[in-house]
């Protein structure tokens, strides 16, 4: 995520593997959209947790979806 490219509105919900916050775009159309924050700053010693990886993977099979629900 670019820095200063998203303005944080609210928080949404925290889970297991991380938070949800409600944010708007700063420039252009300045559509709103959901950032998840993932924890793993505690594992970071024994490399990236799997959780992250299989979390990722998902994300990307998401960019093929044609959704205006989905962020690319």
């Amino acid at each position: 995520m670019e820095a200063g490219r998203y303005e944080v509105l609210a928080a949404v919900g925290e889970g297991a593997s991380g938070r949800v916050f409600k944010a708007r775009e700063t420039g252009g159309c300045q559509r709103r959209v959901a950032l998840k924050k993932v924890r793993v700053l505690e594992q970071m010693e024994e490399g990236v947790p799997a959780f992250v990886i299989r979390e990722v993977r998902l994300l990307r099979k998401l960019e093929a979806f044609d959704h205006p629900n989905v962020v690319k």
